[in-house]
């Protein structure tokens, strides 16, 4: 029978109490210690369904300008994502009578210092389904101009045509 440590629970409420910096600075520091990643990971899920959620209550233009924000912040080499300009994509919803902003404020600085931890596979597949399900449906299957033609280039000068 695989028996928890002994202060395995003492370790994950120090872990959950620790601000996304300093979780991110402890995962980094111990790569082989599964328990301060787990927390991050599940800190940051949390963070992205909660802003998820809120994103539904914009309008599409809100939406759209958010998952660009996003997207195009995390496909850059270094990432530089600021807490004011997320508020500043949900200050529609800051305005409303009667909207709790406590858990969104909570959510983005999650997700901002969380932001700062290195890239890894999930991490990318978590933003690229939060831009997915943030992203209005009628934007889904847009293609720029510049992006068609990056497409016929890549299409003459790749090896295998697709």
């Amino acid at each position: 029978m695989l028996r928890t440590p002994k202060n395995f629970e003492k370790h994950q409420r120090m872990f959950f109490k620790m601000t996304p910096q300093e979780l991110c600075a402890y995962c980094n520091k111990y790569p082989l210690y599964s328990l301060p990643a787990g927390v991050r990971n599940h800190r940051t899920k949390q963070a992205m369904a909660i802003m998820e959620d809120c994103a539904q209550n914009l309008t599409q233009e809100d939406r759209g300008y958010l998952a660009s924000y996003i997207k195009a912040t995390f496909n850059r080499g270094n990432i530089v994502v600021s807490s004011s300009m997320l508020e500043g994509f949900y200050s529609p919803l800051f305005r409303k009578e009667g909207f709790q902003s406590a858990p969104l404020k909570k959510a983005i600085n999650e997700f901002v210092g969380f932001s700062l931890a290195p890239m890894d596979s999930a991490k990318k597949r978590w933003i690229s389904d939060f831009v997915d399900h943030v992203m209005p449906q009628a934007q889904k299957g847009k293609a720029t101009a510049f992006q068609k033609g990056m497409d016929a280039y890549r299409q003459r000068t790749c090896l295998f045509n697709h």
